[in-house]
């Protein structure tokens, strides 16, 4: 596949994933994952992660392209690493830096290094009220330019309910807002994590989907559905 200035189709699978997308209808397709695995990898996750590539969404089944973790250090990151590679056949890789943590665990990300590139990484966390850095990525689809750059904010928001813990994940939606709103208009951006919420009524729910520089964020996904369906 030569360059191209075509831009990018993002298929969103699993609970947290809300998209901001800038642009045209798009011809190309990945598959992004986001997964809470509270350390792991364990007996069944081979399993499971196969089984993702192998479910078809939209008449497309692929395997992940882009698998997002939560709750993870450096020797779980590198066990999904092994388990993607032994689907596939030794063609994903890890980036060194997973964040540190203030608890509960660090986010990282494995990905398919010949659908994706990863051009750049940041970790951040200058809020008080942050209790857990925020990783974006800047990823661009193999064969594309860099007008299909697409971001992913991978978070692990605060859990567990009452106003101080709701308050702190809004803080943390704001920082993620603020960060990608200054990334200028055009821009191709995912959302991603563990939201660690009830509903769709909570402040830092209305603080990613709000309006901002870049416009409104889409939930790729019936909310009431995956709601009864979640185990939170």
């Amino acid at each position: 596949m030569g360059t191209t200035t075509r831009p990018l189709d993002l298929v969103a699978a699993a609970l947290g994933c809300l998209i901001l997308l800038a642009g045209q209808p798009v011809s190309a397709q990945l598959r992004i994952v986001s997964y809470n695995t509270n350390d792991g990898p364990r007996i069944e996750s081979f399993i499971v992660l196969q089984e993702i590539g192998n479910e078809s969404t939209g008449g497309i089944a692929r395997p992940i392209d882009i698998l997002l973790l939560q709750e993870q250090d450096t020797g779980t990151i590198n066990g999904f690493e092994a388990i993607m590679d032994g689907l596939y056949g030794g063609i994903y890789a890890r980036p060194a830096l997973i964040g540190s943590t203030a608890g509960a665990g660090k986010p990282g990300v494995v990905y398919n290094t010949q659908t994706v590139q990863l051009i750049a990484q940041v970790a951040f966390n200058d809020l008080p009220d942050v209790p857990r850095p925020v990783l974006r990525y800047q990823f661009r689809p193999v064969g594309y330019d860099a007008t299909a750059d697409f971001y992913i904010y991978n978070s692990h928001y605060k859990a567990s309910t009452g106003a101080t813990n709701e308050a702190r994940r809004d803080a943390e939606a704001t920082l993620i807002r603020t960060d990608s709103d200054a990334l200028g208009e055009g821009t191709h951006i995912i959302y991603a994590g563990d939201f660690n919420i009830r509903d769709n009524d909570e402040d830092m729910w209305s603080t990613l989907t709000a309006a901002g520089a870049l416009g409104l964020g889409i939930f790729p996904a019936d909310w009431v559905k995956i709601a009864e369906a979640a185990v939170f």
